[in-house]
């Protein structure tokens, strides 16, 4: 393998373990969000999300 494929080789590892780790971290920020929201009752209004998504 010439050193160009092994680096093309290299970026797709890496590439696939970014998009790994991503989805990793995105499901925890997802539910740290979610336990926030309960803990403090916080709803769309609360947040001041209501007139941002409109």
């Amino acid at each position: 393998m010439s050193a160009y494929q092994e680096l093309l080789a290299q970026r797709n590892e890496l590439d696939r373990q970014i998009e790994e780790i991503r989805r990793n971290e995105v499901g925890l920020a997802i539910r740290q969000v979610k336990e926030i929201i309960q803990e403090f009752g916080l709803t769309a209004a609360s947040a001041a999300l209501a007139r941002k998504m409109k």
